[in-house]
């Protein structure tokens, strides 16, 4: 315990200091200091060990991944982003094979990409997925066409006043549509009010 306590003594000064540059295209700028400092731990800050900066402890700066005890990545996006470019240019044989691999994992395994890509932007497993399907009777629920009929699976729905972002946390889902109708909705803004004024206008002219 006075290991650590003489730790954050030490990280007081060295914290009351740094003061990330307003103009940062690395994002927000943390500043910290000496009476409102609080240890790293407190404030959920990170020190990326690549560019020694401290940054919230959130995806929002750290990319997922599921193999770290809290479930992000030790370097920030930024400093992933650059070493990866970084390898790609020092071997593109390499990132060639690779990105074959992957392509072939991914053609011969379109069950386990559908579920990742269920997880990973909406929360959502396949039989929930299919759970919903199956409600709307198996049919897009904007004009009705059932999934046998269509090529591609259809598109997750949710209510962009929760989750303004692609993805969706989950709880906001409200159904799936196809493509078609999902590009609709996206640009409509997701507004009522202009979908039924488009209705009246192309039932004036008929």
């Amino acid at each position: 315990m006075e290991n650590v306590k003489a730790f954050l003594a030490g990280e007081r000064e060295i914290h009351s200091r740094r003061v990330l540059n307003r103009n940062s295209h690395h994002g927000p700028r943390i500043d910290i200091g000496p009476m409102e400092f609080r240890s790293s731990w407190e404030a959920n800050l990170w020190l990326c060990p690549n560019c020694k900066r401290y940054l919230s402890r959130t995806s929002e700066f750290f990319y997922r991944n599921k193999n770290s005890p809290d479930g992000l990545n030790s370097v920030c996006k930024k400093c992933k982003v650059k070493s990866t470019s970084m390898a790609r240019k020092n071997n593109p044989e390499r990132y060639r094979r690779s990105k074959e691999y992957a392509l072939a994992w991914n053609r011969a395994h379109p069950e386990n990409v559908f579920r990742n890509y269920l997880k990973s932007k909406y929360n959502l497993t396949p039989e929930g997925y299919q759970s919903i399907l199956e409600k709307q009777g198996g049919s897009c629920a904007g004009c009705g066409r059932n999934q046998s009929k269509l090529a591609k699976k259809m598109a997750v729905d949710h209510d962009h006043r929760c989750c303004k972002k692609a993805g969706s946390c989950g709880k906001c889902i409200r159904g799936v549509l196809c493509d078609n109708c999902n590009q609709i909705l996206g640009r409509a803004n997701d507004d009522p009010s202009i979908l039924r004024n488009l209705a009246s206008y192309l039932e004036s002219k008929r």
